[in-house]
């Protein structure tokens, strides 16, 4: 298949190796959960977890500031919607842009711009653009090339043939077919394995690569093991030289494995207002300050439906899954959404030309589901209805005595 992403590589080659963190325990990972998935209560050792709130971004994005009224939205709505989020226990942030300019930024619960917050399972989709990009610098040939090609040194004539047969994008829209439920006793193993690659690769196979969406955060952790093993560098350094660093955003801090590669499906702290920024480079199609810093072509077929999960997104109709990109239909609106656990959404509305960023507590995974559907709604009756007020043909009325969940 035709690559429609390359130019000429560029970029050397290093590699950090660190073994650690292999005793954190199952809570980060488990807070990757997104909505929609439930698991019996674990016991956690706050002592070996870290938590979002001890990472700080000392230099968050600086936005250009509007305001709704002046982006011809309905200003009412927006405090509103600021009212409503301090109701939420667990809510941190709220940042809206529009048309490139910080229109909306409310911090809650004595958070401030300054945290870099957990991002779960929404990690998924900064590697998602880093695939992207790996196949315009050459370093991966395309989306049907083998996750075996990467792995040579785990060939066994002991391993399921099948392996052989799954592909980049079967893990992007996953769809590898592991045997895996992100329950407890599949973290426990997980994690107590000296190598969490070779424990990914050696999964029994529940269906034939390509049949089946099943969710599994191991699958994005494989995409950034062969993001590292291809380019040479390890995925938080690619990240820096392609996206981050172009974009003037940082991460605070991102975990590894035990072999030292980056966690491609969860553990990446940004801050809210960089978060937006990522939001903005995929609402323009991957081009930002005049740079092409994504393919835009890319940006198309990720956001393109591979299938649907059956997940109750709450306010969210006709949801789907692209290339670790979740999209369906807000308030009428069609949006595009990196997810995770516990309220962690980057909601681009290209319509309108919004990025809805919110962020919330995801360590204590218990009820996430419905913290997520909450701040759906939040968005969904505030923000989404401060623009068909004043946009027009889409209003929707809403009696202020109407409950919020």
């Amino acid at each position: 298949m035709e690559n429609r992403y390359k130019k000429e590589p560029a970029g050397g080659r290093s590699r950090k190796i660190s073994f650690y963190w292999i005793l954190l325990g199952a809570a980060w990972i488990l807070s990757s959960f997104p909505s929609g998935f439930s698991i019996p209560q674990v016991s956690r050792q706050a002592s070996s977890i870290p938590r979002s709130g001890s990472f700080l971004d000392p230099d968050p994005y600086p936005w250009p500031e509007s305001s709704p009224e002046l982006q011809g939205l309905d200003t009412e709505m927006f405090e509103r919607a600021f009212q409503a989020a301090d109701a939420i226990p667990n809510m941190y942030g709220l940042v809206v842009i529009r048309k490139g300019t910080l229109i909306a930024e409310r911090y809650f619960h004595g958070q401030t711009m300054f945290r870099a917050n957990h991002l779960h399972s929404a990690s998924k989709s900064f590697t998602s653009a880093l695939v992207g990009i790996g196949l315009r610098e050459n370093f991966i040939q395309n989306l049907d090339q083998k996750m075996m090609d990467f792995f040579p040194e785990y060939a066994s004539p002991l391993l399921d043939p099948r392996k052989y047969q799954i592909t980049l994008r079967h893990l992007l829209t996953m769809r590898a077919g592991f045997a895996w439920d992100e329950t407890v006793a599949d973290l426990e193993a997980y994690l107590a394995s000296p190598d969490w690659v070779g424990y990914a690769l050696n999964l029994p196979l529940r269906y034939d690569p390509g049949q089946v969406f099943l969710y599994s955060s191991v699958q994005s952790n494989l995409l950034s093991a062969i993001i590292t093993k291809a380019s040479g560098l390890s995925t938080k350094e690619f990240a820096k030289k392609y996206i981050y660093g172009p974009l003037g955003i940082s991460i605070p801090q991102w975990y590894q494995d035990p072999q030292g590669y980056y966690l491609g499906g969860h553990t990446m702290y940004i801050s809210p207002r960089d978060m937006a920024r990522f939001g903005l480079l995929y609402l323009q199609k991957g081009r930002i300050d005049l740079q092409q810093i994504v393919p835009a072509a890319w940006i198309e077929e990720s956001w393109k439906c591979t299938g649907h999960s059956g997940w109750d997104w709450g306010p969210v109709q006709y949801e789907g899954y692209g290339y670790q990109w979740w999209l369906g239909k807000l308030g009428g609106y069609d949006i595009f959404f990196a997810a995770g656990k516990g309220g962690q959404f980057i909601l681009t509305v290209p319509e309108l030309e919004m990025v809805v960023v919110t962020t919330a507590d995801g360590d204590s995974w218990v009820g996430s589901g419905a913290q997520n559907q909450d701040i759906l709604r939040l968005i969904d009756r505030y923000i989404l209805q401060a623009a068909r007020r004043r946009l027009g043909d889409r209003l929707i009325h809403l009696p202020d005595s109407a409950p919020e969940k």
